[in-house]
């Protein structure tokens, strides 16, 4: 169970999903270039988790790159919940 985890886990046990066995990541070796290319929304969330410390100036170039790219992308409605189709890149 997850909530086990979560600092003071057992407040949001109620809302926290079942999940029998949480896959954890070793962020700071994952692939920047591949958390780009290939991770949709949550590959640029992570990216800049990744970078969070990194010097202020690059980590701001990055939160705008990040800004520009999801203004581009243009959402389309599928069954109630929006989709990006556009492809973004570097």
């Amino acid at each position: 169970m997850i909530y086990i985890l979560i600092e003071r886990g057992d407040e949001f046990r109620a809302v926290t999903p079942i999940v029998q066995q949480p896959l954890f990541l070793n962020l700071p070796e994952l692939d920047a270039v591949a958390l780009e290319r290939d991770g949709g929304y949550f590959g640029w969330v992570l990216r800049l988790v990744q970078q969070r410390k990194s010097r202020a100036g690059e980590f701001q170039e990055l939160v705008e790159r990040v800004g520009l790219i999801w203004k581009r992308c243009r959402p389309r409605n599928v069954s109630g919940g929006a989709i990006c189709f556009t492809m973004w890149g570097r």
